[in-house]
Formats: C-alpha cells, structure tokens, sequence
C-alpha cells in the first residue's frame, strides 16, 4: 500500500492556501472550490481515456493515461471513489482499484433491482467527464462538505507494485 501521508499534507496545504487566499475576499471562496475540484478531476488531465462497462452487478469505469500521468490520475481516481458523496448520490458501493495502466471505479448498487438505473446514471456521469466537464464532481464536493460522511470505500491497492 502506497503512504497517505505526503497526499494528505498537499490536500491539507491546498486548503490552507484556499483558504488563506478566500479570508481576503470570502465572495472567492467558491470560485476557489471549484478551481480546486478541476485540478482534482481525472478527466482535465491530458490524453485520459474514459470508458463505462457494465459488470455483473454494477458497472465499472475505467480510466487510462500514459505513463507520465499515471500516479496523478491513480490519486485523482482514488479522490473521486473517496468522496463521501459519490457513495450518496449514486445509492452504490465504490471500489476503486489501481490498474497498471490507470485504475477503475466499480460501482454496485446498495439495491440490486436498481442496477439498470445505476448503470445509466454512472454512463452518463463517465460521458459528461469524457468531454471534460467535471460538474457532477465539483456538485459532490459541495454537498460533500454540507453533510456527514456514512460511507465505505473500498480500496485493493494488489497492483500498486506493479
């Protein structure tokens, strides 16, 4: 397993800058979450491939960068799958998993006669990062941060010394 700690200390500093620059002028504080969300989306990094394919029980979304971008999109990835309201918003359990090319999101639903419903939400939401537009996670983040964490993700971390 990969140590946590230096991703934690640049998360804790990019919020102690946020938020040093927002207490300025407070009006930027959400122009400064959003800024912080886009660096944060897998789909602004360049060349990424994107693709949804539908399990046995859910689906799974696949995202794939050259080498040199690689850790950047495995710990976007990893973000994304964390973020408490991702479990919420799509009533699913999230396994993120390392991929030696990238890494995938698996999403179940926590009710299996809605899975064809989950299926179309995560198709659309992977459509809407395809084109760049990291909305949906920006959207998250805010919620995110206007109510308690009651999830769990689920992280195999059985290709990371690859």
């Amino acid at each position: 397993m990969k140590p946590l700690l230096p991703g934690i200390g640049f998360l804790m500093l990019s919020g102690f800058v946020t938020f040093a620059a927002a207490s300025e002028n407070p009006g930027d504080i959400p122009r400064m979450m959003q800024m912080n969300m886009s660096v944060m989306c897998p789909a602004t990094l360049p060349g990424v491939q994107i693709s949804a394919l539908d399990t046995a029980n859910g689906i799974a979304v696949t995202f794939s960068a050259a080498t040199a971008n690689l850790p950047d999109l495995q710990k976007r990835v990893e973000h994304l799958a964390n973020m408490p309201m991702a479990n919420r918003m799509f009533a699913a359990d999230v396994n993120y998993e390392a991929l030696e090319n990238g890494a995938r999101l698996t999403f179940k639903p926590k009710d299996p006669a809605t899975v064809e419903e989950l299926r179309k939400r995560i198709r659309t939401f992977a459509e809407q990062m395809k084109k760049g537009d990291c909305t949906m996670m920006e959207m998250m983040n805010k919620m995110d941060n206007m109510m308690p964490a009651d999830h769990t993700i689920h992280a195999d971390h059985s290709d990371d010394h690859k």
